[in-house]
Order: structure tokens, then C-alpha cells, then sequence
């Protein structure tokens, strides 16, 4: 599981969702992991390679649009 605190500025506008970026650390290519944004601040992972090490970001949803994305994970 992965998860994160709500971002300190909303620009104005609520958050609405959110998306959880990953990438192997072996690589330069980040993937959005979920296709729809979710509500909540926690995001259980699914379908890793197994022995692989990877880092995560998360991109915040609000009705103006969405954030650049957040300090990935060490």
C-alpha cells in the first residue's frame, strides 16, 4: 500500500481525487497505476514484479484540473 497527506494548497479548489504514479528504479518512465482517480489518501498496489524496487508519486484531481505531480517516494 501506498499513501500520502492531502496537499497543504488546493489552488482554490477542493480536491477531488487522486492518481498514484509509479516507476521502476531501473527506468526513467513514470506509469499512472490507477486509470480513475480515487477519493481517498491510501492506494493498495497491485501487479508489481515481484523482487523489483520502485518509486511512487501522486497527482492531485480538483475541478481546475490536476496538479503537477508530488515528491516521488525514496
Amino acid at each position: 500500500s501506498v499513501s500520502w497527506a492531502r496537499p497543504r494548497d488546493d489552488g482554490g479548489s477542493r480536491v477531488t481525487g487522486y492518481y498514484v504514479e509509479r516507476r521502476e528504479v531501473s527506468t526513467e518512465k513514470w506509469v499512472r497505476h490507477n486509470k480513475t482517480h480515487i477519493t481517498t489518501t491510501m492506494f493498495n498496489v497491485t501487479g508489481l514484479i515481484p523482487n523489483a524496487e520502485y518509486m511512487f508519486r501522486v497527482v492531485a484531481q480538483n475541478d481546475i484540473g490536476q496538479s503537477e505531480p508530488g515528491p516521488a517516494s525514496e
